[in-house]
C-alpha cells in the first residue's frame, strides 16, 4: 500500500503502518491543500487546524524541498493547546526535542515525528520509503476515524491528540 507522509498524521494512519506493508511516498511534489503541512487537533472543543508554516517558492515542487518558516513558534502553539491533556508532561519532551531543533525540512521534520509517534505507540516496524516517484493513482488516503465528542463525530484527528489524552493505551484503540 503506496501512503504519503504526513505531519502528525491520523489515527487511522497509524491503524494502517500497524496492519500492512506500506511503502511511503516521498519523491513526489508538493501540492496544497493536503496534511504534509497541516493536522487536524480538538482544541476547546473546536476542530482547528495545527499548521507548520512554509516558505513558498515556486521553483521548488518536490516535497524534499520544501522549507520550514521557523519564524513560527510552534513548540508554544502545542502547549497552548495540550499543556492541561493528562499525558502531557509525560510525552512533550518527545516532541519539544524534536520541534525545538528548528529543522529546515518539512520532510525531515515529518520523519523525525513519524519516528517518535511509532516509538510511544510501541510500534515495531520496518518502515519502507520511496527511492523514485512511483506514480499510482491509487495512492492511499487514510480512512477517516470517528471520534464522538460530545455527541458530534469528529474525523481524522490527529495522533498527538490521541498521545496526550490517551496516553500508551492509545496502543489498543489501534489494534481494534
Amino acid at each position: 500500500m503506496l501512503i504519503d507522509l504526513y505531519y502528525f498524521p491520523s489515527l487511522e494512519y497509524f491503524n494502517l503502518l500497524l496492519k500492512r506493508k506500506t511503502i511511503i511516498e516521498i519523491c513526489g511534489n508538493y501540492k496544497k491543500k493536503n496534511f504534509k503541512n497541516k493536522c487536524l487537533i480538538l482544541h476547546n472543543k473546536k476542530i482547528q487546524k495545527l499548521t507548520i508554516p512554509i516558505i513558498k517558492n515556486r521553483k521548488i515542487n518536490s516535497y524534499k524541498d520544501i522549507k520550514i518558516d521557523n519564524s513560527y513558534d510552534h513548540w508554544r502553539n502545542l502547549c497552548v493547546t495540550y499543556s492541561n491533556a493528562p499525558y502531557f508532561d509525560f510525552f512533550a519532551e518527545y516532541f519539544s526535542k524534536i520541534i525545538l531543533l528548528k529543522k529546515t525540512f518539512l520532510f525531515d521534520l515529518n520523519i523525525s515525528i513519524l519516528i517518535i509517534c511509532l516509538k510511544i505507540l510501541k510500534i515495531k516496524k520496518y518502515i519502507k520509503f520511496s527511492s523514485k516517484y512511483i506514480k499510482n493513482n491509487n495512492l492511499y488516503k487514510p480512512i477517516e476515524h470517528n471520534k464522538i465528542y460530545k455527541k458530534k463525530i469528529i474525523s481524522n484527528l490527529s495522533i498527538i491528540n490521541f498521545i496526550f489524552y490517551k496516553g500508551e493505551g492509545i496502543y489498543k484503540i489501534l489494534k481494534n
